[in-house]
């Protein structure tokens, strides 16, 4: 993202920001990171969600604690970039939390697995 924001024209790139963002975060949020979200049989992993976790709140905070410097250059340009998806992160949060707040309930995944057998063809 960053070369194509360096490289082509910047402004019609960074508008596009905040779809590309929540494109890009949660496959990596919901398959790498917290498998389990998506797939009930998956191992729990949570230090894995906590570290995903913190990086969806640090990220945004220390953007806009940069952006307040008012950089200039590639700095500057990937700063202004990296502010525009907040609500991406959050976003990704609050989607991630949700999930593992209602897998945390009783009897929320009591749904059987699919056999090879069910799946239509």
């Amino acid at each position: 993202m960053l070369l194509v924001t360096v490289v082509f024209n910047r402004t019609s790139v960074t508008q596009q920001a905040e779809t590309l963002a929540f494109i890009t975060l949660a496959p990596f949020a919901f398959d790498v990171f917290d498998r389990r979200s998506v797939d009930p049989s998956a191992p729990d992993r949570p230090a894995s969600r906590c570290g995903l976790w913190a990086a969806l709140l640090v990220i945004p905070l220390g953007v806009s604690i940069l952006r307040d410097h008012n950089l200039q250059g590639l700095a500057g340009e990937a700063v202004r970039y990296t502010s525009r998806l907040t609500e991406a992160f959050l976003g990704t949060l609050l989607v991630g939390v949700y999930l593992w707040l209602r897998r945390r309930r009783r009897g929320a995944w009591t749904v059987p697995p699919r056999s090879s057998d069910s799946v239509a063809t």
